[in-house]
């Protein structure tokens, strides 16, 4: 008789459902399920995200929990990203695609004023890789990585810039046949090089230089270094 007249004996499932229905409302009107903490009219809705991010880590640490693996199985199907963190991850990264796809690439400037959070999350890589590869703690992992070379992220800055002058000075070379590029303008490519022959004396000298033993060989074996 209460089945006829509608009674509900799950309430707590019927609001699960309710609010697994207005997620995906969400997700269709603004095209993902990450709800920003004090989204005007998404207040519950965002607490109740946090609340299924933190009944699925008590599941996985071995705790009693109201999430099952039917309500797992709904939320990943509609794209749900159980750790906030990783969530931020995939959005900044996508934002580095399309600033890929205008500029051509990832060399994201550091006083971006179109988008500061990309400029400081592109920092924060590079410094997260640097400790992963000193095998300490951090966020970076072998997935993220892989991920970020896809799009030819750039770890090493100033190695890139250095080998992007140099490949410069091949190609003056290669039209030219010398190394000796015009001072009439102090092209960018003219100051490189005036500032590898500086570095080259100073480390002849003895003195701290940025110019490494490889870097070195190849300023000689192309021409721009003379060895004594």
């Amino acid at each position: 008789i209460l089945e006829k007249e509608g009674f509900i004996w799950d309430v707590y499932s019927l609001v699960w459902e309710q609010n697994l229905n207005d997620l995906i409302a969400y997700k269709e009107k603004f095209g993902e399920c990450n709800i920003p903490k004090h989204t005007e009219g998404y207040e519950s809705l965002w607490l109740w995200s946090a609340t299924q991010r933190r009944n699925y880590q008590l599941r996985k640490s071995g705790k009693h929990s109201p999430m099952t693996d039917e309500r797992i199985e709904a939320l990943e199907k509609i794209g749900f990203c159980w750790s906030i963190h990783e969530d931020l991850w995939n959005q900044l990264y996508n934002e580095l695609k399309d600033y890929k796809a205008y500029n051509g690439d990832c060399m994201v400037p550091k006083n971006y004023k179109s988008n500061p959070q990309l400029a400081r999350w592109v920092d924060n890589q590079r410094a997260q890789y640097k400790q992963w590869k000193k095998g300490k703690i951090t966020n970076m992992t072998e997935d993220r990585i892989s991920r970020l070379e896809e799009i030819d992220f750039v770890w090493n800055v100033p190695e890139f810039k250095w080998n992007v002058r140099f490949e410069e000075l091949e190609q003056f070379v290669q039209i030219n046949g010398h190394c000796n590029v015009p001072k009439k303008g102090r092209s960018p490519l003219y100051s490189w090089c005036m500032r590898q022959k500086h570095e080259y004396q100073k480390m002849a000298d003895g003195e701290k230089s940025t110019l490494t033993e490889s870097r070195m060989k190849r300023l000689i074996g192309i021409g721009l270094l003379q060895v004594p």
